[in-house]
């Protein structure tokens, strides 16, 4: 199952997202519904989720911003943005936005987006690279490699969630 947030000011509207559909039924889980992104980075830092529904023009710290600051914690997560206001279609598509959807067509975009996000973050899962020695074997998923770097015979792998993992290979 994968988690998702939904971040929006106006809580009527974050609630009837939370209510579209039966999210379990189409593997995701609503971890949290909040009006506030700076509760919602708060969340994220100790909780790390895979979706994040936000809109954009909220007080204090804008859904743009709240994007930006997620890609430095999730960089892979996948960020939906949903708002009335299209003039940042533009500026979401520099932050890797997976979707734009427009509120007045939230009911008929909405579906989709989060069929295809399943889609995607369900290729991710099943893209791993193996690494095995006589001590042990395990399964690095590619999504949480960031890059790596090779140090004498040892191949060190630097992951999403800022830890290596050095390896003879």
């Amino acid at each position: 199952m994968y988690k998702l947030i939904i971040v929006d000011d106006e809580e009527k509207i974050a609630g009837g997202m939370a209510q579209l559909f039966p999210w379990q039924n189409i593997g995701f889980e609503v971890a949290a519904v909040f009006t506030s992104a700076r509760e919602a980075l708060e969340y994220i830092a100790h909780d790390p989720v895979d979706v994040v529904l936000t809109d954009i023009e909220m007080p204090h710290m804008n859904g743009m911003e709240l994007a930006a600051t997620i890609r430095t914690y999730l960089p892979g997560a996948l960020i939906i943005f949903i708002t009335a206001y299209t003039k940042y279609a533009l500026d979401a598509f520099e932050l890797s936005a997976f979707r734009y959807i427009d509120k007045e067509m939230l009911p008929e975009k909405l579906p989709t987006a989060i069929r295809d996000a399943f889609r995607i973050l369900h290729m991710q899962t099943d893209q791993y690279y193996p690494l095995s020695n006589t001590r042990m074997y395990r399964k690095l998923l590619l999504k949480d490699i960031l890059y790596i770097s090779r140090e004498g015979k040892n191949s060190i792998f630097h992951l999403t969630n800022q830890t290596e993992i050095k390896e003879r290979k």
